[in-house]
Formats: C-alpha cells, sequence, structure tokens
C-alpha cells in the first residue's frame, strides 16, 4: 500500500486543494505537442511508483517544464498518510516532507487509488480550511470512519496534504 506520494495536479477553481483533481496527463493541453513528453514521463513515473511520484526532483523537474511550455495552472503535492499513534502516547512532531511545504490541512484518500477523495463528496457539513481540506487529523479521521462504515469495498483513510510555500 502507498503511505506517501506526490502527483501533480490543477489547481482548479474551487477551494478543494485535495488529490481528487485532474492531475498533469488529464490536463486539457496534455496532447499539445510542448507537452508530449512531459506527460509520457508523468505516465511513466506514475507507473513506476504505483500511482504517485515517488521521486520529488522529478515531480519539480516535470512542474518546472510544464510551466516552460505554458502549463500554468498545476501545483505540486505530497500526500502522507501518518503512522498510528500508541494508545496514550504523545503525537510525534511533524516534519515537511520537503523543504520549501507546508502543511495545507488533511484530506480521505482510498491508499489503492490515492486521488480519490472521500472529502471531495462529502454531503454533511464539515469544517474546512482555507484550502478547502480539514484543518486536523481528528476530523479527518472520522470522516474517515464514517465513510468506511458505509463503503467498506472503499476504504479510506487520513492523509496530510502539504504543499509548496507560496
Amino acid at each position: 500500500m502507498i503511505d506517501r506520494g506526490a502527483l501533480i495536479v490543477l489547481r482548479g477553481s474551487t477551494a478543494y486543494r485535495g488529490t481528487w483533481r485532474p492531475a498533469l496527463d488529464a490536463h486539457p493541453r496534455a496532447k499539445d505537442p510542448a507537452l508530449r513528453a512531459v506527460v509520457r514521463e508523468y505516465r511513466e513515473a506514475l507507473l513506476d511508483g504505483e500511482g504517485v511520484l515517488e521521486d520529488l526532483d522529478l515531480a519539480n523537474d516535470l512542474l518546472q517544464r510544464s510551466r516552460d511550455a505554458g502549463i500554468t495552472d498545476l501545483e505540486l503535492i505530497i500526500f502522507e498518510v501518518p503512522q498510528p499513534t500508541p494508545a496514550g502516547a504523545l503525537p510525534l512532531a511533524v516534519e515537511p516532507p520537503a523543504e520549501g511545504f507546508s502543511l495545507a490541512g488533511w484530506d480521505v484518500i482510498e491508499l489503492i487509488e490515492p486521488f480519490c477523495s472521500a472529502l471531495r463528496d462529502a454531503s454533511e457539513p464539515l469544517r474546512r480550511n482555507d484550502f478547502g481540506l480539514l484543518p486536523d487529523r481528528a476530523s479527518a479521521e472520522s470522516l474517515a470512519r464514517a465513510h468506511n462504515a458505509t463503503a467498506p469495498d472503499d476504504e479510506v483513510v487520513a492523509a496530510r496534504i502539504w504543499r509548496p510555500d507560496a
């Protein structure tokens, strides 16, 4: 199972900034000749990483090459599924997965398909932050439990979403 990875996704027109957004290879201009090689490399890297980019340097390179080709509505995000905290233990301090990244919030994703999010389609009103994500782990784990109780075949987990500093 995947517990961490990077994705290059469209910024989108809503506040939601989690994993469930069209990726680089689904961009409306993905078939443009200037972007074809970048899209091919992105897809190959996703296959190698079981659906995510495992190499942050490659992810940054692909994002920069997309921007050089005139595609400016993409962003790089990193998701991370935290390890369970033993009962009674203090949670560990969380460090960003890479320099220049900040916590955007919490999403609720499928580990098999990290681009699928229960948060994006949550029907109940939820307290969200400025990125359309849940503000804390407890809220994300609560939504995951509720989702998993009604859809056990599509199990989801709470995941931190990191984004580059502005």
